[in-house]
């Protein structure tokens, strides 16, 4: 797990954690519902609370933000490979891939 900060005993560490995994269910069910309304602005709001989400679960579970992306740009290139329906038929992950990579350069 990712450091301790001031008086965060490891009984609220786990007790975050957890809060966190309910909060994924949570977010991942606000997406669902805001694409069967279809509201674009639903639907955006929505995947930025479950990615915050993840990004705050992995910082709990000690995993570096980098090392995240690493994997995740590993991840695509892997599956943009291998022929994932996604790349073959829309070219999905190669964009996304592309996104990362841009914005990694930027910053």
């Amino acid at each position: 797990m990712h450091e301790e900060g001031p008086g965060l005993d490891i009984t609220e560490q786990v007790q975050v954690v957890d809060w966190l995994k309910a909060e994924l269910v949570t977010a991942a069910g606000a997406v669902l519902r805001a694409s069967l309304a279809r509201d674009p602005a639903r639907v955006v709001e929505a995947l930025a609370a479950l990615q915050i989400t993840l990004l705050a679960l992995a910082r709990r579970w000690g995993v570096p933000l980098n090392r995240l992306e690493h994997e995740v740009a590993l991840r695509l290139e892997r599956e943009a490979r291998s022929g994932h329906y996604l790349e073959s038929r829309f070219g999905d992950l190669t964009a996304i891939r592309q996104y990362l990579a841009r914005r990694a350069g930027s910053s």
